[in-house]
C-alpha cells in the first residue's frame, strides 16, 4: 500500500516551478517554498501543483532518478528440466 509523502513548490529561476517531495536536499536551500499537501504519488502531487501554479516540472533530484526511471527486477527463473511422461497407461491393454 502506498504510503502519503509531502510535496512542496519551489519557484525556478527559469520563471516557473519545481515540484519536489520531502527529503530532498534542495528544499534545505530554498527560502521560498510551497506546500501543496501529503498526497501518495509524484503524478497527484503534480496535477494538484499544475491546478495552484503553472508551468511545473518534476525536480530532477528527488523526482525523476526515484519514481520515473524505477524498474522493477524480476526474481530469476530457475531452469526447469523436462521430463517425459505418458498420458495414457499402455499397460492396462496387455
Amino acid at each position: 500500500m502506498l504510503e502519503p509523502c509531502y510535496f512542496y513548490l519551489c519557484p525556478d529561476p527559469d520563471d516557473g516551478w519545481i515540484l519536489h517531495k520531502k527529503g530532498c536536499y534542495v528544499l534545505e536551500f530554498e527560502e521560498e517554498k510551497l506546500f501543496i499537501g501529503s498526497l501518495y504519488t509524484a503524478q497527484q502531487a503534480l496535477t494538484v501543483a499544475r491546478i495552484r501554479c503553472s508551468p511545473v516540472v518534476y525536480c530532477s533530484d528527488c523526482l525523476i532518478n526515484k519514481s520515473h526511471r524505477q524498474v522493477k527486477k524480476s526474481a530469476p527463473q530457475k531452469a526447469k528440466s523436462v521430463i517425459a511422461q505418458r498420458h495414457f497407461n499402455d499397460d492396462k491393454k496387455k
